[in-house]
């Protein structure tokens, strides 16, 4: 897939296309190229949380990385005719190292973008907080329950339990209750330590 990105009047757009290779076998080996009708989709700025460039290391290219503050944020981008995605609330994009300046520029422009809001919401008294779970409990983990389970017993987090739906929750009640008042503008990690960088 072909793909673009920019920021363009309070909102993230996406460009993508892609072509489809088809062959058959006749008299001859045949392939044919399909490329279809580009898409569009753009996303508000207000629904992107965060937006990192993660280098590039020995076998893998660099990622631009981005996070929601919506599940629905990327719903448009998502699907059977767009990008794949692991998680709703995260889109993750290769890029060639060809286009590495570039998306890190288009980060930079995010994160600027991101923190001129929090700036404006905090001045009417409004905090914004980041909530990043790890490995939680839901209907969402249970088919891999079994793996997972087996690698928290072997160290996945430092802290060995799963997380519970209550953890997370328990968090939110707490930054929304106002007993964190001198804080805004944080990522709170609901991860059992998950987040930690290790040797």
């Amino acid at each position: 897939a072909q793909r673009a990105l920019r920021v363009e009047e309070e909102r993230l757009v996406f460009q993508w296309r892609v072509t489809r290779t088809t062959a058959r076998m006749g008299s001859g080996y045949e392939s044919k190229d399909e490329t279809e009708p580009v898409r569009e989709v753009s996303v508000p700025l207000a629904q992107i949380a965060a937006a990192e460039l993660r280098p590039a290391r020995l076998f893998s290219a660099p990622r631009l990385v981005l996070r929601a503050s919506d599940l629905r944020a990327f719903e448009g981008v998502a699907g059977p005719t767009g990008l794949s995605m692991d998680h709703p609330g995260e889109l993750v994009l290769t890029i060639d190292k060809r286009h590495a300046a570039a998306a890190r520029e288009l980060a930079a422009d995010l994160a600027m973008a991101i923190s001129e809001r929090l700036l404006r919401l905090a001045e009417d008294g409004i905090p914004v907080y980041d909530i990043r779970p790890g490995v939680i409990r839901t209907d969402m983990t249970a088919p891999v329950a079994a793996r997972y389970s087996q690698r928290i017993a072997e160290g996945l987090s430092p802290i060995r339990r799963w997380g519970e739906p209550e953890d997370v929750g328990d968090a939110i009640a707490a930054l929304v209750s106002g007993a964190i008042p001198f804080s805004t503008g944080d990522a709170f990690h609901i991860d059992g330590g998950l987040h930690i960088q290790r040797l």
